[in-house]
């Protein structure tokens, strides 16, 4: 039994290849930056020279009689003016007294005792007082100022970035496509 020829016929699809690449995108954000900077007040005190302060102890070195001289002597100067009408006014008195001698008593011997152990007191100190001593006191003349601060701000706002890869899509031939047509084999002999 003849067997009936047959063409074999092979066919191939082609097939397409993607390759596909996903885009990015970056962001970046950096910080801004933030500068503070301040000038501290000041307050600037200047005085015209020295301030002087003055003693004056004269009086009180005098109350204690150990001072100048010439104010020493000065003083019992002046007691002696006293003391010497203190003794005419004492004088006086025991003369009245003499002239009364007829009215009793012994007026020579009272004076003779009195004027015995009487001494006259000449007062080479003066009165202690706090007030013996002068104290003064010069001020300088002091100018305060004030020189104000200062804060300065400053910032710098650095941009937004933004970097983006587009999506990529090759696109290629995986496979070809074919068609293969066999004939059959045909027995040529007779």
């Amino acid at each position: 039994m003849a067997s009936i020829p047959r063409i074999q016929i092979f066919q191939q699809y082609a097939q397409i290849g993607l390759d596909i690449t996903q885009g990015k995108t970056e962001m970046k954000m950096p910080r801004a930056t933030f500068e503070m900077k301040s000038n501290n007040p000041k307050m600037l005190v200047t005085s015209s020279g020295k301030a002087e302060l003055r003693i004056n102890q004269d009086r009180a070195w005098d109350a204690m009689a150990i001072g100048d001289h010439l104010a020493y002597m000065q003083n019992v100067y002046q007691q002696g003016k006293q003391i010497s009408l203190q003794g005419i006014e004492r004088r006086v008195q025991n003369g009245d007294r003499l002239a009364a001698i007829h009215l009793g008593g012994n007026p020579i011997g009272e004076i003779a005792k009195q004027q015995a152990f009487s001494e006259v007191p000449v007062y080479t100190t003066g009165p202690a007082s706090r007030l013996n001593v002068d104290v003064q006191v010069n001020p300088t003349k002091t100018e305060i100022g004030l020189e104000r601060g200062s804060v300065e701000l400053q910032s710098q706002q650095i941009p937004f970035e933004i970097s983006r890869d587009r999506s990529k899509v090759n696109l290629y031939l995986l496979q070809k496509n074919s068609l293969d047509v066999q004939p059959p084999q045909v027995d040529m002999q007779i």
